[in-house]
């Protein structure tokens, strides 16, 4: 997204963000249920992160939602990288952010499949 317009780069963000737009994920579609929003950020950090996890039927797909308080600052393929160290559950897939502008939200998602 790093050569869109500030307009176009929100619409993408704003569709990532949707957990039923992402092409990705649509595969481990329908979701059954899902978690209330879970803060991971602290209140006075450069950016605000909270995950909310959605049970799928053979899949768990958590979904960290970003918002860039950095002035100024642009990031760029914002992803959580996660340890797997359970035997009920295997990391299945990555989905970055592409581009954050200061003052925006989006969402990145990790896709873990569940041996229960």
């Amino acid at each position: 997204y790093a050569n869109l317009s500030y307009r176009e780069t929100q619409l993408k963000i704003d569709q990532q963000s949707d957990i039923a737009k992402v092409p990705a994920l649509s595969k481990h579609m329908p979701v059954k249920r899902r978690s209330e929003p879970i803060d991971l950020s602290e209140h006075d950090s450069e950016c605000d992160v909270h995950y909310i996890r959605h049970i799928c039927d053979s899949h768990v797909v958590l979904q960290f939602v970003v918002k860039n308080r950095v002035e100024g600052q642009r990031m760029a393929n914002v992803m959580v990288k996660l340890l797997v160290e359970n035997d009920s559950y295997e990391l299945v897939d990555e989905i970055p952010l592409q581009a954050l502008p200061y003052n925006s939200t989006g969402s990145c998602y990790v896709v873990l499949k569940t041996f229960q």
